[in-house]
């Protein structure tokens, strides 16, 4: 269920988002209009726009002009879940705000390599890149060229990959674009797992790794479809991650020698039970209709966590766009019907899913099995919806199924492709507690197992740790530190002070130093000498700020031979919790109950 409290502030305030974005009605409405004024006039009176189009000038009205206004409201709508947005929260809006990125260096691409007359428009982006990204405006719109682009970009996530670019002869503003879409994917793919945890990094993985699966099967439509391409080229086009689509499945598709033969394998994929092959639809639509339902089951099992956030800007993106076709729509005078087609009207469904089951207490539990049990839903609270509570009283019943939903929702969590599991309805709830029990018995076990070998991690690492300093010394610990006729210390010295004894003692005084490691601080080794002059050397070193380091007697061998033992033993202890991860799921699968 996500951290209600952490997310119930978020969630308010997405939900009033929300109820002012722009309905299907509403857009039937505005397929209708005729004229860039009469959409601002609209825009102006029945919607959230007003905030940004109510001061823009008459003379300003024309499509360029009105769509750098409307992307701020998307800015500003991310500016607002910003601030609701705790710490974990943010993490994610600052991944998502990486496409934003992407498109503003898209935009300048086609600015420099297509020399267009007019200068760079980017005046109302830069107040909200100035607070959000790493990029600056005032750098890129100083650009003529593209190597001037990218040495603008340096500092930046996105200059190394754009700068192989430059060397290279007859570089392509496509180039560029597969350059950036290829690095944001992987990118994205890789800095996950360090911005994300748990759930949080559950439902990243499954929505980023579904979108880069619709985007490869959509570039190898297009890519048989209307251009021809050969195989190779196909597969340079490709973002090289597989989430739910396997490579034999992705070179199917791509080595396939018809379109028939393409979307014989695409109907074996994941995707496929989303999406009506029998509609005349195109495969854009395709990829957003699979977002569309991801995000929306998302959201509905996991309406306290980043699901909210990602549904919300997927709903508001999708307005912009379908406003964006419309306006393009009513410069071209296509008529209502023709506008409503390419506008489309299906991503606000979402937000009309109330439904209220009203009844006696005595008979939820059959209220439940017929009703709630069988559809996916969102228990919404009365209170938030009707105007009186007169006649209201709480339900104050301690629920006897939540620590045993909430295990269950946890051991799901390990299940590999989860998603596509489906559930065992066969079981009573007699049978359901004992598995529960049963599997979380096995779960704890291989818990224990795990921590015990962590700790034995933990242990090594400190040994490790310890020694590692002293990797130069050639000298046998197990010798050195069972010496009888000579006294040694371990430990470390300023490097400041070193200079002194170096400089000035080391001649003087009858032992030998034999250097270590050496970092900003200080430089690491032992000293060597007689029992008889021990208490003078001793005394020097001390005055120094030597600090001794004591090197219990296990070690056997060189300081690096021990330092490759403990690298063995912690490698092999990795490779046991691993096994144990991966034998985690198969407690998770259903054994026969005993009678």
């Amino acid at each position: 269920m996500g951290n209600l409290l952490e997310y119930s502030g978020i969630i308010t305030k997405l939900r009033a988002m929300e109820a002012r974005l722009l309905t299907d009605e509403q857009f039937e409405e505005i397929s209708a209009l005729t004229s860039i004024t009469e959409l601002v006039s609209y825009l102006n009176a029945n919607s959230s726009y007003q905030d940004v189009l109510q001061d823009m000038d008459e003379t300003m009205l024309h499509r360029g002009n009105i769509e750098k206004v409307l992307i701020l409201s998307l800015y500003h709508d991310y500016t607002k879940i910003y601030r609701f947005c705790g710490p974990n929260q943010r993490k994610f809006l600052k991944l998502y705000l990486k496409r934003y990125e992407v498109d503003l260096i898209n935009y300048c691409l086609r600015i420099v390599i297509n020399h267009y007359q007019e200068p760079f428009d980017l005046n109302h982006k830069k107040p909200f890149f100035d607070k959000y990204s790493q990029i600056s405006i005032e750098k890129l719109i100083t650009s003529r060229t593209t190597d001037q682009l990218v040495e603008n970009l340096k500092g930046t996530e996105y200059y190394e990959p754009l700068k192989k670019l430059k060397d290279s002869q007859s570089v392509t503003l496509f180039d560029y674009d597969l350059a950036l879409n290829l690095y944001y994917f992987t990118a994205m793919w890789k800095e996950r797992k360090k911005f994300l945890k748990k759930k949080e990094l559950e439902l990243f993985t499954r929505d980023c790794g579904s979108k880069i699966d619709l985007l490869n099967m959509q570039w190898i439509y297009r890519a048989k479809k209307h251009f021809n391409l050969k195989e190779a080229d196909i597969y340079s086009l490709l973002i090289p991650i597989h989430y739910r689509i396997s490579v034999e499945q992705i070179k199917a598709m791509a080595e396939a020698s018809n379109m028939d033969e393409f979307f014989a394998v695409l109907q074996k994929t994941p995707y496929a039970r989303h999406y009506n092959f029998e509609q005349d639809l195109t495969i854009e639509q395709m990829y957003e209709d699979c977002l569309y339902h991801l995000y929306t089951a998302d959201r509905r099992q996991n309406p306290y966590s980043i699901a909210s956030i990602n549904m919300y800007l997927f709903l508001k993106e999708e307005e912009l766009r379908k406003l964006t076709t419309a306006m393009e729509c009513i410069r071209y005078g296509l008529n209502s019907g023709e506008t409503l087609g390419y506008v489309g009207g299906r991503f606000n469904d979402c937000k009309n899913e109330i439904h209220q089951y009203i009844g006696p207490r005595n008979d939820i539990d059959r209220v439940t099995d017929l009703y709630l049990s069988r559809y996916e839903i969102q228990l919404e609270s009365a209170l938030s919806e009707l105007k009186t509570v007169d006649n209201l009283r709480p339900f104050v019943e301690i629920n006897p199924y939540k620590d045993a939903l909430g295990k269950a929702e946890e051991f799901a969590g390990y299940l590999v492709n989860a998603d596509e599991i489906s559930p065992d309805t066969s079981l009573g709830l007699d049978d359901i507690f004992e598995l529960i029990r049963t599997t979380n018995e096995a779960y704890l076990k291989i818990q224990a197992k795990k921590e015990k070998l962590k700790k034995e991690t933990e242990t090594l690492a400190n040994k490790q740790k310890l020694i590692e300093p002293f990797r130069p010394l050639d000298g046998e610990l197990d010798r050195i530190l069972r010496y009888k006729y000579i006294n040694y210390r371990f430990g470390r010295i300023p490097v400041e002070q070193y200079g002194r004894l170096e400089k000035y003692l080391i001649d003087d005084l009858g032992a030998i130093f034999v250097k270590g490691e050496q970092d900003e601080s200080y430089l690491y080794g032992a000293y060597f000498v007689s029992p008889g002059e021990s208490q003078k050397v001793d005394a020097v070193f001390r005055s120094l700020h030597f600090e001794k380091i004591t090197i219990p007697d296990e070690y056997t061998g060189t300081p690096a031979d021990a330092c490759q033992k403990l690298n063995r033993q912690i490698a092999d202890i990795s490779r046991k919790i691993e096994d144990l991860i991966k034998r985690q799921p198969t407690c998770l699968i259903k054994k026969p109950l005993r009678s």
